[in-house]
């Protein structure tokens, strides 16, 4: 198959606007052997031809491709990556994806220049409304922050929820998770209440 080809079959799917359509392209360029073709990377809209919500396999494989497959044409830099993992993540939220975008960002092969601040900072700029949007902006957090790797610069990017309407009740929702020397900069008093806070997960 030539690179032509891969790019048109590719890209057909992913405009196709048709569910099954887009999840076999992605599973193909998932499952395709070396050497590799370029094709334009997708957008996170691709996955809204799923209406009811993309199923987790399918989010999973749209994260995949982005880390993963190269060439991308043009290719995306690592913020951009991010930031499509991240809006994926928020449209169509999923527990497995969402660590999926953390397991890549806590490692030390993640793309250079990706920062766990990214995910963050993209969250407060866009804001989320109730809802799915919610869901998976809680997700994304909670696993930057049950993780050692990730945790103080997850931390520091927090602060940027506060007082937002919807974002300001996810932090409160994962304060268990803040460690005691951390909470008064995301405007927590005292201890958590009912609650024992989690220990950081190492790296295994």
């Amino acid at each position: 198959m030539s690179g032509n080809d891969t790019n048109a079959w590719f890209t057909a799917a992913m405009e196709s606007g048709d569910p099954e359509q887009v999840a076999d392209g992605l599973t193909r360029l998932r499952d395709l052997l070396s050497p590799l073709q370029p094709v334009a990377a997708p957008g996170p809209e691709v996955l809204d031809a799923f209406r009811d919500g993309a199923p987790a396999d399918v989010v999973m494989d749209y994260v995949w491709v982005l880390g993963n497959y190269r060439p991308l044409a043009p290719p995306l830099s690592p913020p951009e990556v991010v930031r499509r993992w991240t809006e994926a993540v928020l449209r169509h939220p999923d527990g497995a994806a969402a660590l999926q975008v953390v397991l890549h960002l806590r490692h030390d092969g993640r793309p250079a220049g990706a920062d766990v601040g990214d995910v963050i900072s993209y969250i407060a700029g866009r804001g989320v409304r109730p809802g799915a949007a919610e869901q998976g902006a809680e997700y994304l957090a909670r696993y930057l922050l049950d993780h050692s790797q990730t945790y103080a610069r997850a931390v520091a990017a927090l602060p940027s929820w506060i007082g937002e309407p919807v974002l300001g009740g996810v932090l409160r929702r994962l304060e268990a998770y803040v460690r005691p020397e951390d909470r008064a900069g995301l405007g927590f008093q005292g201890s958590a209440r009912g609650v024992s806070a989690p220990a950081v997960a190492d790296e295994t």
